[in-house]
């Protein structure tokens, strides 16, 4: 099955810089030191992916762009600059994952059929117009994990819609060739995401 759906929710940041600076748009920086904070954006995205079955399984790959829009960070210790600042930042999360899929029934009952669905991959970045928010790393350790219910139905022979909440867990360090700047994003997203299944297989 070839699947393509697009989706929108909200990604839930609790990052951590060490010895470095976060900057404005203009390159000056705003807070610099050991600085913990939280913040939020909202998401919008695109998936692609193709599933084949295996056994009784579904087993796939796929790609996933997700914007995000963020417009302010909590800054949560230390103490003194604990406070919101203003931090108006879009960019881009480009994701690679392989997805295994179960179905919660053997057979498709009145065109329906429900699973449960996770995802297994690395992203990249593009779009950032701050410096540092990512570190000037090449190389960083980046991936994701993620889990939601799938349910398909059946329009027309060999076609289907489906939805797909979910949740992710994303991780972001900076590799060590930054020492001592150290950078570190957990990053909880939770997206609703709907679109089209087609079975190019016409079995």
């Amino acid at each position: 099955m070839v699947t393509g759906g697009v989706g929108t929710g909200v990604s839930y940041w609790d990052s951590k810089i060490e010895n470095t600076e976060l900057y404005n748009k203009y390159g000056s920086p705003i807070k610099s030191g050991n600085l913990k904070y939280k913040s939020k954006t909202a998401i919008s995205c695109y998936d692609l992916n193709v599933i084949i079955p295996v056994a009784e399984i579904m087993l796939g790959l796929g790609v996933n762009f997700e914007f995000n829009s963020m417009d302010k960070i909590d800054i949560r210790s230390p103490a003194p600059d604990a406070g919101t600042i203003l931090f108006d930042q879009r960019f881009r999360i480009e994701k690679i994952y392989c997805l295994v899929e179960v179905p919660l029934q053997k057979h498709i009952k009145k065109n329906f059929i429900a699973s449960i669905q996770s995802r297994l991959g690395y992203y990249g970045y593009s779009g950032i117009d701050r410096q540092n928010f990512f570190g000037e790393a090449q190389m960083p350790n980046t991936y994701f994990v993620g889990i939601g219910a799938v349910g398909t139905y059946r329009i027309i022979p060999h076609t289907f819609i489906y939805i797909l909440p979910s949740f992710e867990y994303k991780y972001f360090q900076n590799n060590g060739i930054e020492k001592p700047v150290s950078i570190s994003h957990n990053i909880y997203t939770f997206t609703f995401t709907a679109g089209v299944r087609i079975d190019v297989s016409r079995q």
